[in-house]
């Protein structure tokens, strides 16, 4: 009952990083008739200073060099088998269009803003990277932004999350896409959250616009802190359906229906983290592909993709600057040769946040 030591407490919430809780107690505060003179004034200044620390923005600039053994994302078949008239006939794929490694460096710049309320999270995000290599025609540029509306309680149960993606390739507007993907937190097992997900993505390309379409997906995940790892060690999956609806009912293959699964594992080592992920993906087409492969056989793709990535913060002497070092490979089959392809990646790069 007493409002200075309810104000004291309210303080130490916000000290503890409970900064909507604090504001609450301080906006009830504000309200009795009983305060102490002064403490009125006290209150509301303090409430402003809180309300500050709700809202966080922030900026990072980054250069990355690397190695990329397939940087043009090629097959990895020399030769392919087409069937001409009713007969396979082999041919030489091109050198131009053989994989091709080669080293290259990245520049990149990410923003952020983020606004917690009482009972909502709201952040935007965005970002700009372009990959450079000696080889001209196998340069990138990535765009990508991401707007996420979210629970903002102690114990956040749902997220919705709007995002656009755009890629330019060899100084080619190649591909976009919009997505829209929210999960609920359905169920608190010990220390694991069972949440489904569920997904809608648009996807455009600018040079065959026929290859274009809308994917959906529907899964289950689970979020999971590693007991007695003092909440450093995480571990998370989710599965899920997918399917591909063909805008233009001339696409090769038309339809593609599957299922994807993703794992994901984190830990802090000493002062940095490190963390992993494997995903894998099986997709189908409803039809033949073309008669040119295996007269008209039907396409079936499987992808494997494992990442490591480890991130080291050097320190504010540095200018809040951050090591990160990636590595990653990945590899697909396909009934059709022309979709067989795999790549390593391997980059190191240095962030600086402001």
């Amino acid at each position: 009952q007493n409002g200075s030591a309810l104000f004291d407490y309210a303080e130490i919430l916000n000290q503890q990083g409970q900064v909507l809780n604090a504001i609450e107690l301080g906006e009830q505060l504000l309200t009795r008739e009983d305060l102490p003179p002064g403490l009125e004034e006290l209150i509301a200044e303090r409430l402003l200073a809180w309300e500050q620390a709700t809202t966080e923005n922030g900026l990072a600039i980054g250069i990355s060099v690397g190695h990329d053994d397939n940087l043009n994302s090629a097959p990895i078949n020399d030769r392919l088998t087409l069937t001409l008239s009713g007969r396979p006939v082999v041919l030489d794929v091109a050198p131009e269009f053989q994989a091709t490694g080669g080293n290259y460096s990245r520049f990149a710049i990410n923003g952020f803003s983020r606004r917690a309320a009482s009972d909502t999270v709201y952040s935007l995000s965005g970002g700009v990277s372009g990959k450079f290599s000696d080889l001209s025609e196998h340069q990138a540029v990535q765009g990508s932004t991401r707007f996420i509306f979210a629970d903002g309680g102690d114990f956040p149960r749902w997220n919705i999350e709007a995002g656009l993606d755009y890629l330019n390739y060899g100084q080619n507007s190649i591909f976009g896409s919009s997505t829209l993907r929210a999960s609920y937190v359905a169920k608190r097992v010990g220390s694991c959250e069972i949440m489904p997900t569920a997904a809608l993505q648009y996807q455009h390309f600018y040079q065959s616009r026929v290859l274009s379409g809308v994917e959906g997906s529907v899964g289950l995940g689970a979020f999971c802190r590693i007991p007695g790892s003092a909440n450093d060690e995480r571990f998370g999956i989710e599965a899920g359906a997918l399917h591909n609806k063909a805008r233009d009912e001339n696409r090769l293959g038309l339809d593609r229906k599957g299922w994807r699964v993703n794992m994901a594992w984190q830990k802090n080592f000493g002062s940095g983290t490190a963390s992993l992920q494997y995903i894998h993906s099986e997709l189908d087409d409803e039809r033949g592909y073309s008669v040119l492969f295996d007269n008209g056989i039907r396409r079936t793709a499987s992808l494997d993709s494992l990442n490591f990535r480890y991130f080291y913060p050097l320190g504010a002497q540095l200018g809040n600057a951050n090591l990160i070092a990636w590595l990653s490979h990945y590899r697909q089959r396909s009934s059709v040769a022309l979709f067989r392809t795999s790549g390593t990646v391997a980059e190191i790069s240095i962030n600086w946040a402001f």
